[in-house]
Protein backbone atom coordinates (compact mmCIF):
# COMPACT_ATOMS: atom_id res chain seq x y z
CA UNK A 1 0.00 0.00 0.00
CA UNK A 2 1.38 3.49 -0.67
CA UNK A 3 1.60 5.33 2.09
CA UNK A 4 3.22 8.70 0.68
CA UNK A 5 1.32 11.89 0.47
CA UNK A 6 1.10 13.01 -3.01
CA UNK A 7 1.47 16.60 -3.74
CA UNK A 8 0.57 19.03 -6.29
CA UNK A 9 2.56 22.53 -7.08
CA UNK A 10 1.28 25.20 -8.53
CA UNK A 11 3.69 27.40 -9.44
CA UNK A 12 7.42 27.26 -10.50
CA UNK A 13 8.80 31.03 -9.33
CA UNK A 14 12.10 31.51 -7.39
CA UNK A 15 10.82 30.80 -4.19
CA UNK A 16 8.90 27.47 -5.26
CA UNK A 17 12.13 26.32 -6.64
CA UNK A 18 14.59 27.43 -3.59
CA UNK A 19 12.48 26.30 -0.60
CA UNK A 20 9.34 23.51 -1.78
CA UNK A 21 11.53 21.45 -4.53
CA UNK A 22 14.42 21.14 -2.41
CA UNK A 23 12.38 19.98 0.61
CA UNK A 24 10.03 17.97 -0.70
CA UNK A 25 12.71 15.98 -2.45
CA UNK A 26 14.61 15.17 1.39
CA UNK A 27 11.27 13.86 2.50
CA UNK A 28 10.40 10.03 1.97
CA UNK A 29 6.60 10.24 3.07
CA UNK A 30 5.63 13.28 0.92
CA UNK A 31 5.91 12.22 -3.75
CA UNK A 32 5.17 15.42 -5.66
CA UNK A 33 3.05 14.13 -8.37
CA UNK A 34 2.44 17.03 -10.60
CA UNK A 35 3.64 20.53 -10.95
CA UNK A 36 1.99 23.55 -12.95
CA UNK A 37 3.70 26.54 -14.30
CA UNK A 38 2.63 29.12 -17.23
CA UNK A 39 5.65 29.42 -19.03
CA UNK A 40 7.31 26.99 -21.37
CA UNK A 41 10.74 28.13 -20.09
CA UNK A 42 9.55 26.52 -16.39
CA UNK A 43 8.35 23.31 -17.69
CA UNK A 44 10.78 22.45 -19.47
CA UNK A 45 13.63 22.69 -17.15
CA UNK A 46 10.69 20.97 -14.40
CA UNK A 47 10.88 18.40 -16.81
CA UNK A 48 14.25 18.03 -16.70
CA UNK A 49 14.46 18.81 -12.43
CA UNK A 50 11.64 16.22 -11.74
CA UNK A 51 11.94 13.81 -14.11
CA UNK A 52 9.20 11.40 -15.34
CA UNK A 53 7.19 10.68 -11.80
CA UNK A 54 5.83 14.00 -12.02
CA UNK A 55 3.33 15.05 -13.93
CA UNK A 56 4.25 18.80 -15.31
CA UNK A 57 1.02 20.45 -16.95
CA UNK A 58 0.79 24.05 -18.37
CA UNK A 59 -2.79 25.58 -16.45
CA UNK A 60 -3.99 24.65 -12.23
CA UNK A 61 -6.85 23.49 -13.34
CA UNK A 62 -4.97 21.07 -14.86
CA UNK A 63 -3.63 19.97 -11.40
CA UNK A 64 -6.46 19.89 -9.43
CA UNK A 65 -8.57 18.12 -11.80
CA UNK A 66 -6.07 15.01 -10.92
CA UNK A 67 -7.92 12.50 -8.74
CA UNK A 68 -4.48 11.53 -7.53
CA UNK A 69 -3.32 14.60 -5.09
CA UNK A 70 -4.07 14.26 -1.08
CA UNK A 71 -2.87 17.95 -0.82
CA UNK A 72 -1.81 21.37 -2.65
CA UNK A 73 1.16 23.85 -2.39
CA UNK A 74 0.29 27.57 -4.01
CA UNK A 75 3.23 29.35 -4.63
CA UNK A 76 1.62 31.69 -7.78
CA UNK A 77 1.74 34.92 -7.86
CA UNK A 78 -0.39 36.86 -4.87
CA UNK A 79 -2.82 37.74 -7.07
CA UNK A 80 -3.73 34.12 -8.05
CA UNK A 81 -3.95 32.83 -5.12
CA UNK A 82 -7.59 33.43 -3.88
CA UNK A 83 -8.75 31.58 -7.10
CA UNK A 84 -6.44 28.63 -6.89
CA UNK A 85 -6.77 27.96 -3.40
CA UNK A 86 -10.99 28.16 -3.33
CA UNK A 87 -11.28 25.70 -5.79
CA UNK A 88 -8.27 23.30 -4.24
CA UNK A 89 -10.67 23.74 -0.62
CA UNK A 90 -14.17 23.50 -2.81
CA UNK A 91 -12.73 19.92 -4.14
CA UNK A 92 -11.51 18.64 -0.81
CA UNK A 93 -7.90 19.35 -0.94
CA UNK A 94 -5.67 20.56 1.88
CA UNK A 95 -4.18 23.77 0.32
CA UNK A 96 -0.55 25.22 1.74
CA UNK A 97 -0.70 28.91 0.44
CA UNK A 98 2.16 30.76 0.40
CA UNK A 99 2.44 34.28 1.27
CA UNK A 100 0.51 36.66 1.46
CA UNK A 101 -2.87 34.62 1.18
CA UNK A 102 -4.37 37.41 -0.44
CA UNK A 103 -4.47 40.88 -2.08
CA UNK A 104 -7.37 41.95 -0.05
CA UNK A 105 -9.63 42.10 2.88
CA UNK A 106 -12.67 40.52 0.77
CA UNK A 107 -10.59 37.65 -0.81
CA UNK A 108 -9.10 36.39 2.40
CA UNK A 109 -12.57 36.29 3.62
CA UNK A 110 -13.99 34.29 0.86
CA UNK A 111 -11.28 31.91 1.32
CA UNK A 112 -12.00 31.85 5.07
CA UNK A 113 -15.23 31.10 4.07
CA UNK A 114 -13.84 28.32 1.14
CA UNK A 115 -12.41 26.36 4.49
CA UNK A 116 -14.97 26.69 6.29
CA UNK A 117 -17.39 25.01 3.75
CA UNK A 118 -14.56 22.27 3.30
CA UNK A 119 -13.48 19.29 4.78
CA UNK A 120 -9.96 20.45 4.04
CA UNK A 121 -7.95 22.83 6.14
CA UNK A 122 -5.82 25.92 4.63
CA UNK A 123 -2.65 27.00 5.72
CA UNK A 124 -0.57 29.93 5.31
CA UNK A 125 3.26 29.59 4.25
CA UNK A 126 4.47 31.77 7.30
CA UNK A 127 7.29 29.46 8.25
CA UNK A 128 9.10 31.45 10.60
CA UNK A 129 6.26 30.39 13.32
CA UNK A 130 7.62 26.64 13.17
CA UNK A 131 11.14 27.80 13.88
CA UNK A 132 12.11 25.70 17.24
CA UNK A 133 13.42 28.31 19.04
CA UNK A 134 10.06 30.26 18.63
CA UNK A 135 8.32 27.34 19.36
CA UNK A 136 10.23 26.67 22.46
CA UNK A 137 8.92 30.69 23.56
CA UNK A 138 6.05 30.12 22.59
CA UNK A 139 5.60 26.96 24.90
CA UNK A 140 7.59 29.48 27.64
CA UNK A 141 4.74 31.81 27.25
CA UNK A 142 1.89 29.36 27.64
CA UNK A 143 3.84 27.52 30.81
CA UNK A 144 3.35 30.75 32.45
CA UNK A 145 7.15 31.48 33.02
CA UNK A 146 6.90 35.00 32.20
CA UNK A 147 3.33 35.56 33.84
CA UNK A 148 0.49 37.46 31.99
CA UNK A 149 2.09 38.63 28.96
CA UNK A 150 2.14 42.69 28.59
CA UNK A 151 4.17 43.56 25.33
CA UNK A 152 5.90 41.51 22.30
CA UNK A 153 8.31 43.21 20.34
CA UNK A 154 9.87 42.93 16.87
CA UNK A 155 12.98 45.36 15.27
CA UNK A 156 14.12 44.93 12.13
CA UNK A 157 16.98 46.32 10.21
CA UNK A 158 17.92 45.32 6.75
CA UNK A 159 19.34 46.35 3.69
CA UNK A 160 17.39 47.03 1.12
CA UNK A 161 18.53 50.00 -0.35
CA UNK A 162 18.63 48.81 -3.90
CA UNK A 163 15.88 46.37 -3.64
CA UNK A 164 13.17 48.20 -4.16
CA UNK A 165 14.78 49.00 -7.58
CA UNK A 166 15.45 45.80 -8.39
CA UNK A 167 12.37 44.45 -7.25
CA UNK A 168 9.41 47.17 -7.27
CA UNK A 169 6.76 43.69 -7.28
CA UNK A 170 7.39 42.93 -3.92
CA UNK A 171 8.34 46.14 -2.10
CA UNK A 172 5.36 47.83 -3.87
CA UNK A 173 3.73 45.34 -5.02
CA UNK A 174 2.72 42.00 -4.43
CA UNK A 175 1.15 43.64 -1.58
CA UNK A 176 3.98 45.83 -0.57
CA UNK A 177 6.51 46.01 2.17
CA UNK A 178 3.14 45.39 4.84
CA UNK A 179 1.97 42.67 3.22
CA UNK A 180 4.52 40.61 1.65
CA UNK A 181 7.32 41.25 4.34
CA UNK A 182 6.27 42.29 7.59
CA UNK A 183 3.15 39.29 8.01
CA UNK A 184 6.50 37.53 9.12
CA UNK A 185 6.76 39.60 12.18
CA UNK A 186 3.23 40.18 12.32
CA UNK A 187 2.30 36.19 12.78
CA UNK A 188 5.56 35.76 15.25
CA UNK A 189 4.43 38.79 17.33
CA UNK A 190 1.06 37.05 17.24
CA UNK A 191 1.99 33.60 18.44
CA UNK A 192 3.98 35.15 21.74
CA UNK A 193 1.02 37.53 22.84
CA UNK A 194 -1.28 34.94 22.83
CA UNK A 195 -4.11 36.60 21.29
CA UNK A 196 -6.16 37.95 18.39
CA UNK A 197 -5.04 41.32 16.59
CA UNK A 198 -7.67 43.56 17.31
CA UNK A 199 -6.53 47.32 16.24
CA UNK A 200 -3.19 48.19 14.37
CA UNK A 201 -1.76 51.99 13.90
CA UNK A 202 1.64 53.35 12.67
CA UNK A 203 3.95 55.65 10.96
CA UNK A 204 5.45 54.31 8.15
CA UNK A 205 8.17 57.16 5.41
CA UNK A 206 9.59 56.62 1.85
CA UNK A 207 13.25 58.18 2.52
CA UNK A 208 14.40 56.39 -0.78
CA UNK A 209 11.81 57.56 -2.84
CA UNK A 210 10.97 54.62 -4.61
CA UNK A 211 7.43 53.94 -3.70
CA UNK A 212 7.94 51.51 -0.91
CA UNK A 213 7.35 52.09 3.14
CA UNK A 214 11.13 51.64 3.58
CA UNK A 215 11.19 52.68 7.61
CA UNK A 216 8.39 52.83 9.76
CA UNK A 217 6.70 51.83 13.31
CA UNK A 218 3.18 49.76 14.14
CA UNK A 219 1.67 49.10 17.12
CA UNK A 220 -0.75 46.16 17.90
CA UNK A 221 -3.45 46.20 20.29
CA UNK A 222 -4.77 42.45 20.90
CA UNK A 223 -7.70 41.42 22.44
CA UNK A 224 -5.87 39.69 25.46
CA UNK A 225 -4.75 42.85 26.91
CA UNK A 226 -0.97 42.78 25.25
CA UNK A 227 0.57 45.09 23.00
CA UNK A 228 2.50 44.34 19.64
CA UNK A 229 5.77 46.61 18.43
CA UNK A 230 7.16 46.55 14.79
CA UNK A 231 9.70 48.54 14.31
CA UNK A 232 11.58 48.23 11.04
CA UNK A 233 13.93 49.44 8.55
CA UNK A 234 15.54 48.89 4.87
CA UNK A 235 17.90 51.65 4.97
CA UNK A 236 20.50 49.65 7.54
CA UNK A 237 24.11 48.89 6.40
CA UNK A 238 24.35 45.23 5.45
CA UNK A 239 26.95 45.11 8.15
CA UNK A 240 24.81 45.78 10.82
CA UNK A 241 21.80 43.83 9.62
CA UNK A 242 20.09 42.76 13.15
CA UNK A 243 16.30 41.32 14.35
CA UNK A 244 15.66 41.69 17.62
CA UNK A 245 12.52 39.75 19.12
CA UNK A 246 11.41 39.64 22.50
CA UNK A 247 8.31 39.15 25.07
CA UNK A 248 7.51 40.44 28.32
CA UNK A 249 4.96 39.93 30.77
CA UNK A 250 4.33 40.66 34.46
CA UNK A 251 6.98 38.53 35.82
CA UNK A 252 10.07 38.08 33.63
CA UNK A 253 10.76 39.06 30.27
CA UNK A 254 12.30 36.77 27.20
CA UNK A 255 14.75 37.85 24.25
CA UNK A 256 14.45 35.20 21.41
CA UNK A 257 18.02 35.18 19.07
CA UNK A 258 16.70 33.66 16.02
CA UNK A 259 19.71 33.61 14.36
CA UNK A 260 21.74 31.93 16.71
CA UNK A 261 18.44 29.14 18.27
CA UNK A 262 18.85 30.63 21.58
CA UNK A 263 16.73 32.51 24.31
CA UNK A 264 17.38 34.64 27.08
CA UNK A 265 15.04 34.60 29.80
Amino acid sequence: MDQQCRLGLSGLGAWARRAYLPNLALMDDVRLAAVSTRTDDNRAAAAEWLGPDTAVLRDWRELLARPDLDGVIVATAPESHCEIAAEALARGLPVLCEKPLALTLEECDRLLEAERKSPAFLQVGLEFRHAPVLCQAKKWVEEGRLGHVTQAWCRIFRDKRDSPRRQPERWVGNGGVFVEFLCHYFDMLTALSGGAPERVSGVAGQKLGTGAWDHGWLNIEYDNGALGHIGYSLLCPREAERLELGVAGDRAVLEIVLSQGRLVL
